[in-house]
């Protein structure tokens, strides 16, 4: 649960976050210093992988998914954020959102979504 404060994007197997991305997460850090509380960082990944088999498939994007995630997450830190009230999670590609018929729905799946949990 929480409360959604932001969502952001990345290309396909990169972990790299934008100069945009960073204004929003200082946003966020900003925001966080007013209310205090914890912040839950999770990181998604589309289910696209290579031709690979489906252990590896899971690693994949398993380690993707915590890569962006604690990107962000370090990103917060930076920002202001302590340390011990950001908490992350790995969802590799368990919850997409959009379906991967197209490229763009592999786009929105490869995602970090930050919330503020109380």
């Amino acid at each position: 649960g929480g409360r959604q404060e932001g969502v952001i994007m990345f290309n396909a197997g990169s972990s790299l976050i934008s100069r945009s991305d960073r204004r929003l997460i200082g946003k966020i850090a900003k925001a966080y210093k007013k209310r205090g509380g914890a912040i839950r960082v999770d990181g998604h990944a589309s289910s696209r992988t290579r031709d690979m088999d489906l252990f590896r498939h899971h690693m994949v994007n398993f380690n993707i998914s915590l890569s962006r995630a604690n990107a962000v997450a370090k990103e917060l830190v930076r920002n202001g954020v302590p340390q011990n009230a950001v908490f992350v999670t790995a969802m590799s590609d368990s919850k997409p959102i959009w379906a991967e018929v197209m490229p763009k729905g592999d786009a929105g799946n490869q995602r970090v979504e930050v919330f503020f949990t109380n």
